[in-house]
């Protein structure tokens, strides 16, 4: 989950901060990627954390809550 609250930070963070070309192809690749796909990513990351929560709390061998 932590790794999940970092890479969130990171999506939104590395495009803040590298907002000019930095002449290398990777990192400028990296953030034009970022930067086309935040929202994507985040809704993603949330997510999948939200499942990962989900299968602790409620996984094999743990009673699912009752809806009625």
């Amino acid at each position: 989950m932590h790794i999940m609250i970092a890479y969130a930070i990171l999506a939104m963070a590395v495009p803040a901060i590298l907002t000019k070309p930095t002449k290398i192809d990777l990192v400028d690749n990296t953030v034009i990627y970022l930067e086309t796909t935040k929202s994507y990513i985040l809704n993603a990351t949330l997510f999948v954390g939200l499942v990962a929560y989900l299968v602790h709390r409620y996984g094999p061998g743990h009673e699912l809550p009752s809806l009625e």
